[in-house]
């Protein structure tokens, strides 16, 4: 049923929005295939599988007076030769409305969600999130900006890593001249688990707390953008994390790079690269897994895409990812390589 609901809502937006006059859409299909090494990023006795994919997105914006609306869905399937429990469609819904309110206030209020079903396994999941953010504008191109912002993850057969999290951002960012834009800030997030917290007892025995899982994270993060026709973008962050469930506790940095260089008109090469150290205030392990999915959490990663157009609407590209990321045992991890190869066009 679930999946119904977001197929019929996907087509809705994309077959009823044209008949509104001043919309604007951009539409994509992208089909390939790639190799993945380790389907179920196993620490251990590792499963490889070439997998087949195909992924379908529209965007849309329209300008209502003052107000901008934008939206954009996508539509993913993968199937995987010979691992049929690994075969899933992936949706993805988001929206947009920005309002400028004078020279100086804009105010952004956003929706969406993610949706993941496996077509034979009971690991399906709705992730949704919405938000509210304020920026004002000063002189010497400052910009200040503060967010709120609530997310909820839900499992359909488990309660064990469902959550709701509030979180609360703010930021200053200012512009340097004509190709450098520079941004810190500081994430505050709470999140309220549905499992039960556990403490250790002295003779090294797990007790269920009274009342369930509760973590708190601080984040403060410097980030620069650099670049006008090549844009590359480097971010820095410390994260706290404290818990009242004994082993979820820790603090690290993160350090993650995107960049994208556009030559000889018709090459695109793309880059994004993520590392991270964590440490962790006990020295066990957690009653329950850090991650149900560990496709949702990216420790250590690089991946490259290269894209050729052979029109202006069709292209041809080539991605190598690359990812040594905890597994759900903390402090352990997996290493996982994808090789796709793939065409999209774009209408």
């Amino acid at each position: 049923m679930k999946l119904v609901i977001f197929v019929v809502f996907g087509l809705l937006i994309v077959k009823a929005s044209p008949a509104q006059e001043n919309w604007r859409f951009n539409n994509r299909i992208q089909v390939g295939a790639f190799h993945d090494n380790n389907i179920f990023e196993s620490v251990q006795n590792v499963e490889n599988s070439m997998v087949s994919s195909a992924i379908f997105q529209t965007q849309g914006r329209r300008q209502f007076n003052k107000l901008r609306f934008n939206y954009s869905y996508s539509n993913g399937l993968q199937f995987y030769q010979q691992h049929g429990e690994e075969h899933k469609v992936t949706q993805i819904i988001n929206a947009e409305a920005i309002w400028p309110v004078y020279r100086k206030l804009q105010i952004n209020a956003a929706a969406g969600g993610t949706a993941k079903f496996f077509l034979n396994a009971p690991f399906d999941f709705i992730y949704s999130h919405s938000s509210v953010r304020i920026q004002y504008f000063f002189p010497y191109k400052i910009i200040a900006t503060a967010e709120v912002e609530g997310t909820q993850l839900e499992y359909a057969e488990t309660d064990q890593f469902d959550y709701f999290n509030r979180n609360f951002r703010a930021s200053l960012q200012r512009r340097i001249g004509n190709r450098l834009l520079m941004e810190s800030g500081y994430l505050f997030a709470r999140a309220n688990f549905q499992r039960p917290a556990y403490l250790e007892t002295g003779d090294g025995f797990f007790l269920e707390k009274p009342e369930p899982q509760q973590d708190e994270q601080n984040t403060f993060f410097l980030r620069g953008t650099f670049g006008k026709k090549y844009i590359f973008r480097l971010t820095s962050e410390y994260i706290q994390n404290s818990s009242n469930s004994i082993g979820y506790a820790y603090s690290g940095f993160r350090f993650s790079g995107i960049g994208a260089v556009h030559f000889q008109e018709k090459w695109l090469i793309r880059m994004a690269v993520i590392l991270q150290d964590k440490k962790y205030k006990e020295a066990i392990n957690p009653v329950n897994l850090l991650e149900f999915d560990l496709e949702r959490s990216e420790t250590n990663s690089a991946v490259f895409d290269l894209s050729y157009d052979f029109r202006v609407d069709l292209s041809v590209l080539a991605r190598f990812s690359f990812y040594k990321n905890e597994s759900g045992l903390r402090g352990r991890f997996y290493e996982k390589d994808l090789i796709f190869l793939g065409m999209e066009y774009r209408f």
